[in-house]
């Protein structure tokens, strides 16, 4: 039995309910009463979220298929979507009396019919086989249109959304509107091919240029109508800027990448910010920083390990760090000073300043002023600007002074001292020993160790001032001499004793009962006799020193004495002058009287030595 609407076993109310997962807006496909969600109007679609019915503006239902909420439900909320069928009474047509229909006329199997079909519109779903001439003013088949020859159309095409026009035995071409977009669509072989005889545009409906391709010319890309992209016979020409929205930019050419800017800037951003320029001054090429104080930074790779090469450091105004050594063929010449520079060569550095040769370092010397310019030296300490200084025109060195009065002038305001020390003494400022000049002027030998200061001449030692102050000269000329035996007996005249036995003789200067003056000095000269037999008869005995500057003697009157003295010892001393070379002898001499005197060799001795 046949029904208006939908049948009583299907009801005219149809319920769908969906538990809900968190934040979920759209609610589709079998419910849980295992029916598939379908409707046809919105307006008789009600929506409950957990009992409460939603306002028509609290969801979306526009697809027939799915309910959507304008916000997302939480978690096992309860959706429950009622859904409303309509039914109105049966417009139909007679069989018997014929009739007219106001709309459209839907077959879903075959029309037959035998007369003249006269309509405005006709919609047929299946085959249409014409054998005669149609006329038609408006048709819409859903079928397949077959035709054999040439169709021509006085008006329009009208193709319904994702109905194409297919081209090709394959429908290797299709034209189409899928309801969003348009296409022109190649799904086959081959390729797609679009020709123009002299110029290919795309434009807008209003149009607007998007490109333009000219015979044997240009191909034009466009922005807002505005040329950007342009070939040329030689390659593109870009009006504007180019900008890679996202990921890497590639260039690769077979030749060579020329940049041409004819405003004289290559500029690098980053994000839009201006971070290095390359420019041309007209007289120089310029690679700039323009980041404040980011550093010029150049960056090899060592073995596939990043290594910095160079540094510019802006901050210190262009201070160049190299991370490894810098390696010059043969000068190091200082900026628009061509007399100062640095001269390598092999094994050798040189120095010049002023074009002389200042300072030369080789493999086994160093050369302060190797071309003799008339230039000073000067070693400056932190509180003393001339701790060690050399003249140029004299060669004096000064320490303490730039002025050096002598060959080497040590000076300073307070006491001047040079401190020796080694490891024996110490290294500290108590240890050793210094040489230097007071605060009073006096010149002073200091010696902080327990041990002796010696002097050496020619390699032998000339003086020692022991620890205890003692001071021994082993290289001052010095002697004692004696007798080997008694003398004969002598009487009026000078008679030299034989001196002929050394104790010592510190120089070997005496000789021959005579003592020979090394050098020109005062000599401490002594001459001591033990005599026997003395004559008081004689008018006086004498004893004498003889130098080459002079006589000195020393008197004996013996006619003082009662009787002839049997033994007698007496003796002079004389802190006597001599040049070099002068001679001293040493004599006893008796006037008048008896030769009954004898000198006994026992305690009679001649001494001499330099004192200063």
């Amino acid at each position: 039995m046949a029904y208006i609407g939908v049948s009583p076993s299907n009801g005219v109310r149809r319920v769908y309910t969906y538990t809900a997962t968190a934040n979920q807006t759209s609610f589709s496909g079998v419910g849980a009463e295992n029916i598939t969600l379908s409707y046809k109007d919105a307006n008789y679609v009600d929506v409950y979220q957990n009992g409460v019915k939603l306002a028509s503006a609290d969801y979306t239902a526009t697809s027939g298929t799915a309910i959507v909420l304008g916000t997302g439900a939480t978690v096992n909320d309860m959706v429950v979507i009622v859904v409303f069928d309509v039914f109105s009474a049966a417009d139909t047509v007679s069989k018997a009396d014929g009739g007219q229909f106001d709309g459209n006329v839907t077959m879903a199997g075959t029309l037959g019919v035998t007369g003249v079909l006269t309509g405005t519109s006709l919609d047929i779903s299946g085959d249409i086989d014409v054998n005669g001439v149609t006329n038609l003013d408006n048709t819409d088949i859903d079928g397949t249109l077959n035709v054999q020859g040439e169709t021509t159309l006085q008006t329009h095409l009208n193709l319904g959304d994702n109905d194409k026009i297919k081209l090709g035995d394959n429908s290797d071409l299709e034209i189409y509107h899928n309801g969003a977009n348009s296409f022109i669509e190649d799904v086959g072989t081959g390729a797609l091919v679009i020709r123009g005889a002299n110029q290919l545009y795309l434009q807008s409906t209003a149009s607007n240029n998007y490109f333009v391709g000219e015979s044997g010319g240009a191909v034009t890309l466009y922005h807002n109508n505005n040329a950007k992209l342009a070939t040329t016979s030689s390659g593109v020409t870009v009006t504007g800027n180019i900008a890679n929205a996202s990921g890497d930019m590639t260039i690769d050419v077979a030749g060579d990448i020329i940049l041409d800017a004819d405003g004289g800037d290559i500029q690098f951003n980053d994000g839009g910010t201006h971070v290095a320029t390359i420019k041309n001054t007209g007289s120089a090429i310029q690679i700039r920083s323009e980041v404040s104080d980011a550093d010029l930074v150049f960056v090899g790779n060592d073995g596939g390990a990043a290594t910095t090469m160079l540094t510019l450091d802006t901050s210190l105004g262009g201070v160049a760090k190299f991370n490894a050594a810098v390696q010059i063929p043969q000068y190091l010449t200082h900026l628009d000073d061509t007399d100062t520079f640095l001269e390598f060569g092999t094994d050798q550095i040189d120095l010049y300043a002023g074009n002389a040769k200042a300072i030369t370092i080789g493999s086994s010397q160093v050369i302060i002023n190797q071309d003799s310019a008339d230039v000073d030296f000067r070693v400056e300490s932190n509180n003393d600007a001339n701790a060690f200084f050399v003249e140029g025109s004299t060669g004096n060195i000064g320490i303490g002074t730039n002025s050096p009065a002598g060959d080497f002038h040590l000076t300073d305001a307070s006491d001047i001292r040079i401190l020796f020390t080694s490891d024996q003494t110490g290294n500290t400022a108590s240890d050793g020993t210094f040489i230097g000049v007071t605060d009073g002027g006096n010149f002073q030998i200091f010696n902080r160790e327990n041990a002796g200061i010696i002097f050496t001449t020619n390699g032998t030692t000339a003086q020692t001032i022991r620890h205890d102050g003692a001071i021994t000269k082993p290289l001052q000329p010095a002697f004692l001499v004696t007798m080997s035996s008694n003398s004969a007996q002598f009487g009026n005249g000078q008679f030299t004793p034989t001196l002929d036995t050394e104790i010592f003789d510190q120089g070997g200067d005496f000789s021959s009962n005579t003592f020979t003056a090394p050098v020109t000095g005062r000599y401490q000269l002594s001459w001591m006799v033990y005599a026997a037999n003395l004559d008081t008869s004689a008018s006086y005995y004498y004893l004498r020193l003889t130098t080459s500057n002079r006589e000195y003697n020393k008197y004996l009157y013996t006619s003082s004495f009662d009787s002839d003295v049997l033994y007698y010892g007496w003796g002079t001393s004389i802190l006597a002058d001599m040049d070099v070379n002068d001679t001293a002898t040493f004599h006893i001499g008796q006037v008048n009287g008896h030769s009954t005197t004898q000198v006994y060799a026992s305690n009679t001795y001649a001494s001499g030595a330099l004192i200063c």
